[in-house]
């Protein structure tokens, strides 16, 4: 006893892997909140960048547009009579925006938002802009 015949069945394959694919790039480009984000915080002010999964220099791959809470940008060592910039290994939970245009002329694809630190670590890496 067949449920779905054969040319059913092969005009309605397409459609729900359709459906299915369209679900999955929703949910890769779409907003991830209270997430732990490890990788590279580099400053070079105005800008505020995030390389994830980045662990050392030099940095790489596409940043995302970096919004630092308090504690995180009380943990970033800004020395007197220097330019606020630097490079850091942080770990921290964080909420990510969905794909659009953020940051300095918006030329950032997310914002990520800090919401708690869990380790930030000062790197020598010289300018990396």
């Amino acid at each position: 006893m067949t449920f779905i015949s054969d040319s059913t069945w092969r005009s309605v394959l397409p459609l729900v892997l359709g459906v299915l694919s369209l679900a999955g790039i929703v949910k890769l480009v779409g907003p991830r909140t209270g997430q732990t984000y490890d990788g590279l915080v580099v400053v070079d002010y105005p800008f505020y960048e995030f390389y994830p999964n980045v662990k050392g220099c030099p940095a790489s791959g596409t940043p995302y547009w970096l919004v630092p809470n308090e504690e995180l940008y009380g943990q970033l060592n800004f020395y007197p009579g220097h330019f606020i910039e630097g490079t850091w290994r942080a770990r921290f939970r964080g909420d990510l925006s969905g794909v659009g245009r953020y940051g300095y002329s918006n030329k950032y694809w997310r914002e990520l938002r800090v919401v708690a630190v869990y380790e930030v670590e000062e790197l020598h890496c010289g300018n990396l802009r």
